[in-house]
């Protein structure tokens, strides 16, 4: 009996141990220190998807210089990632800035591009400082747009035109490029919203069609005078400053521009793209009167261009928004609310917009550039 009882006893102990080892122990999770967190490694560089090659390599090495330039105080690595030939090579261009370790990527220069862009990084996951003047009205939590919108500096010259002008009415010539026509698609909406009317949208082509095109304006004007019904007018040119300055004399020659009975000349304006000394001190006299809207470059930045200031604006924003004390929220907007100082002054990120620039309106006057006053 003793030796039965001996038995159940060992059988006992062995299958409690058995029973032990079937439940191992969960170990508690590790939640690491702030310090830890601190000290493991995180993406550096300041990258630039920038066409580097084909025909938009003047430029996009002009923007690269230009970045370099304000980020080697900084002693940050910079990496050239080359996005020509098209679009198409956007999507491989922010893979190749995911196995470079980039903090933030620069870049998206022509409106088509800019767009693909910031699909690319959105889905890469990198933050994006898009260099495109055409924010297509997608919010992506990854996107910053570094740039004053065209849309903005539309609709500053046709607020000008009608509020400041009293101009009721406009025309709208524009080149058959992507930038003209999103240009004058943009200031026909703007102009629309500020209460004035479009009378006629058209595409100017070669010597032949311009002329065409400034006759085809004039007759419709010239129906206008002869039924003494005129108002104030603009002329919009949606082109390059070099196109308006073949298209502007045949406009003149027809004498659109200048008063007849009791009809006022037709005010000429253009894109912010005439903002260009000098190519306009080049010109002498022509273009005399016209005017454009474009971001206002401080005293201390006179000897840059608006959109130098702008590139500059964005280098200085990546080393801040990618610094120790500043990275970006993962999943949500990136650096929304930040501040900084940029070349064009205190700026801040609202809306995945930079804000705190000024748009002001600007003359061609025989060769020169003016800001505008209502004196002049």
């Amino acid at each position: 009996m003793m030796r039965l009882l001996h038995m159940i006893a060992v059988i006992a102990v062995v299958m409690g141990s058995a029973n032990l080892r079937a439940e191992p122990e969960v170990a508690a999770p590790i939640t690491p220190s702030p310090e830890v967190v601190q000290a493991l490694p995180r993406p550096d560089a300041i990258c630039l998807a920038l066409p580097l090659t084909g025909p938009h390599a003047a430029l996009g090495l002009t923007v690269a210089r230009q970045i370099e330039d304000v980020v080697a105080s900084s002693g940050r690595k910079v990496v050239r990632i080359d996005t020509h030939p098209s679009v198409t090579a956007v999507p491989l261009a922010m893979a190749r800035a995911r196995e470079s370790g980039c903090a933030a990527v620069l870049g998206g220069i022509g409106d088509r591009e800019a767009v693909a862009m910031a699909d690319a990084a959105v889905a890469a996951g990198i933050p994006l400082l898009s260099l495109g003047r055409i924010p297509d009205g997608h919010a992506r939590g990854g996107v910053v747009w570094a740039r004053t919108s065209r849309e903005d500096i539309m609709g500053a010259l046709a607020r000008y035109l009608v509020f400041e002008q009293k101009v009721q009415q406009a025309t709208v010539v524009y080149d058959s490029s992507g930038y003209g026509r999103s240009t004058a698609a943009l200031f026909a909406k703007t102009f629309g919203e500020a209460g004035g009317t479009i009378v006629l949208q058209q595409e100017a082509g070669d010597a032949a069609a311009v002329a065409a095109t400034a006759k085809t304006l004039a007759a419709s004007r010239k129906a206008l005078v002869n039924a003494s019904t005129c108002v104030p007018e603009a002329l919009v040119l949606a082109v390059e400053f070099q196109a308006a300055r073949r298209l502007v004399p045949f406009i003149d020659f027809e004498g659109m521009l200048r008063s007849e009975g009791r009809c006022p000349g037709m005010i000429l304006a253009g894109p912010s793209v005439w903002n260009d000394p000098l190519r306009v001190a080049r010109a002498g006299d022509a273009l005399s009167g016209a005017v454009f809207a474009d971001v206002i470059v401080p005293d201390e930045m006179a000897r840059s261009s608006p959109a130098d200031m702008e590139i500059c604006d964005a280098a200085r924003l990546a080393l801040t928004a990618t610094g120790a004390a500043a990275l970006p929220v993962p999943g949500g907007a990136i650096w929304e609310g930040i501040h900084w100082r940029g070349c064009s002054g205190d700026l801040a990120v609202v809306g995945g917009r930079v804000t705190g620039r000024t748009i002001g309106i600007f003359r061609i006057e025989r060769g020169r550039i003016e800001p505008w006053t209502s004196s002049n």
